[in-house]
């Protein structure tokens, strides 16, 4: 099909274009752009014609440009090109190129071409690359072996710190492996209890050790926490481990030796104690003594010897008596986060380990107690989970914008585009263009709609960084109330509330206000066919306040919607206008407040809110 269209035609269509427009002879000499091309590149008009709009082509993209536009088939679809630009201030952009072939008495004339900047698309897809290759980075250069196995214990990863604990050359090389190629037979069954436990709970296993035989035949001990993991579409196992075996091999020889024993405890830089059979003291480090003796300079290591462990500490609750008698038949006992209040009132986490320890003719002799006050250690893993939940948040958030950007604001823009490839300027009032101009306003609708969400998501960033005040939630009730009086008016709607628990909240009084109309509003377009009757009410939890918002209408199927209810573009009821942000917007704003949402409805039942909000 010929095209024939001059600079004149091209001239209006370039006004109305949300794409740069240009043309070009067939030797690329430039005889037209228009004002988006000049705005996107930097080049005026004037500079732009002839060759002078080549300058704008990347040097490194050039060639290989010329060479796809000018082999192509002229009666084929248009070229579609991601490239880049290097515009007059000499800035790097990226853009989606569209050429298509001019055919003038059935050869080619020439060139047509739209020019799109994708550049901010671009930076959002390298700032998810780079975030995952970070993620990877930290695993691979991590000081613990970490191995990613599946349920029957196959290796699929390990890092650099696995192939030095395992003596394997490469991490590649372990993926030939199972774990249990590495352990006893008892040890392979305490690995597989530890897996079947975690696959079925979920949840992080406790730590536990395993003796492994490493692929140069030395022996060595780990300690290991197994962590459920999603691997490639399957359920998988994370097994971070630490090797423990200098503190295994050290406390073997204090086993073999009670005066080396005795020794290592009195200088060792850890809470332990050695005790005979009848709870007396044989030796105690300098550090035992700091963490439990009140008046450390009322006692030393070698006046403590002798003395009875109940009756120097005669508050021993019977809980740790049995934990003795268990361990002087034998018993190996330990706890590794020991959660209790001291007699001040204090909170401590403890962790411990209790067991025998004997003679040289292998005879129970007495106990080792070790004792790690590690609270400080619980804070800083508490602050490394909000940090880690607060790096899985921006990695949403990233998501979010990468699929808007790349993909609600790509479509109605492509749309555009090749709908003004069906324009046909010749007769601008046929019903053909009228039916092509109307395509285009409604994709303009859907670019808008999109910038919108994208703003009211960069405005959601904004929440968390805003001061709180003291809110009355009467008085913001009533301004939505005011907001809303003609939607409340027009459905016969009743809305009672009850405040008297709960007056007010230290909160932000915007994002009270947007939570109550989001919720209410909800409640009145999906209502059923009898008149919405909405309750709000609030009250005082513990920490919290929870603002309850119940109403009597459809009601959702929470078994099938799941955790979708909260997502971005979710809908579930047929027939209703709307476009699924504001639930994702209510979450959003409560959470990065400090608070949370829960959620009960039944089909035909009606639904409930339930807002947490700190206090």
């Amino acid at each position: 099909m010929e095209i024939k269209l001059d600079n004149g035609n091209l001239s209006v269509i370039g006004k109305i274009s949300p794409a740069g427009i240009f043309r070009t002879d067939i030797h690329w000499n430039c005889s037209f752009v228009n004002d988006k091309w000049c705005e996107i590149t930097g080049f005026s008009y004037e500079q732009a014609l002839g060759t002078g709009w080549c300058e704008v082509l990347h040097p490194e993209d050039i060639d290989e440009l010329k060479k796809e536009w000018q082999s192509h088939d002229p009666t084929g679809a248009p070229v579609t090109k991601e490239h880049r630009l290097l515009t007059r201030k000499k800035e790097i952009k990226w853009v989606l190129t569209r050429i298509a072939t001019e055919i003038s008495n059935g050869k080619p004339a020439g060139f047509i071409g739209s020019v799109t900047d994708i550049t901010e698309s671009k930076k959002t897809q390298q700032a998810l690359r780079e975030s995952e290759k970070l993620n990877r980075e930290v695993v691979e250069n991590s000081p613990n072996a970490i191995l990613i196995h599946t349920h029957d214990a196959r290796i699929v990863f390990a890092n650099n710190a696995a192939a030095r604990v395992l003596d394997s050359e490469s991490p590649s090389l372990l993926t030939e492996k199972a774990m249990y190629d590495f352990l006893s037979q008892n040890d392979q069954e305490g690995l597989r209890r530890n897996i079947d436990i975690t696959l079925d709970k979920g949840k992080v296993s406790a730590p536990f050790e395993l003796e492994i035989t490493t692929l140069e035949g030395s022996e060595k001990y780990i300690e290991s926490i197994a962590i459920p993991f999603h691997w490639k579409d399957e359920n998988a196992i994370l097994l971070v481990n630490r090797d423990i075996t200098d503190q295994k091999l050290s406390l073997k020889k204090l086993e073999s030796s009670e005066k080396n024993l005795k020794s290592f405890i009195k200088n060792a830089p850890v809470a332990v104690a050695m005790l005979d059979k009848n709870m007396n003291y044989v030796m105690c480090s300098r550090r035992w003594l700091g963490d439990w003796w009140k008046k450390a300079e009322e006692m030393d290591t070698e006046s403590i010897i002798g003395k009875n462990h109940y009756d120097l500490f005669p508050d021993v609750t019977d809980y740790w008596k049995k934990v003795h008698k268990r361990a002087l038949k034998g018993a190996y006992e330990a706890n590794e986060e020991d959660y209790f209040i001291t007699e001040e009132g204090k909170a401590e986490w403890l962790r411990w380990e209790v067991r025998p320890w004997r003679t040289t003719e292998d005879k129970i002799a007495g106990l080792i107690i070790y004792t790690e006050f590690i609270t400080e250690r619980k804070k800083a893993e508490k602050n490394l989970m909000l940090l880690a939940d607060e790096l899985m948040a921006s990695n949403e958030e990233l998501q979010q914008f990468a699929y808007i950007t790349s993909h609600n604001l790509r479509a109605p823009i492509v749309n555009i585009d090749t709908l003004l490839g069906f324009y046909d300027p010749s007769n601008a009032m046929s019903d053909d263009n009228r039916q092509i101009f109307d395509k285009i306003l409604l994709s303009f609708d859907q670019l808008k709609s999109s910038l919108n969400d994208l703003i009211k998501l960069v405005d959601l960033k904004k929440v968390q960084y805003t001061t709180k005040e003291s809110v009355v939630f009467e008085d913001i009730l009533k301004k939505v109330l005011r907001n809303i009086d003609t939607q409340v008016a027009a459905e016969k709607a009743r809305i009672d509330y009850d405040f008297s628990r709960a007056p007010k909240v230290l909160f932000q009084s915007s994002v009270l206000e947007s939570v109550l109309q989001n919720l209410i509003t909800n409640a009145l377009k999906y209502r059923r066919d009898e008149a919405p009757v909405i309750e709000v009410k609030t009250d005082s939890i513990e920490d919290h306040v929870l603002m309850t918002i119940s109403d009597n209408g459809l009601g959702m199927d929470l078994n099938k919607i799941g955790s979708k209810l909260f997502g971005m573009y979710q809908r579930f009821h047929e027939g209703k206008e709307g476009k699924g942000l504001g639930l994702y917007i209510v979450r959003s704003q409560i959470e990065s407040l400090g608070g949370k949402i829960e959620v009960e409805s039944e089909t035909n039942q009606g639904t409930t809110f339930k807002v947490y909000i700190k206090k």
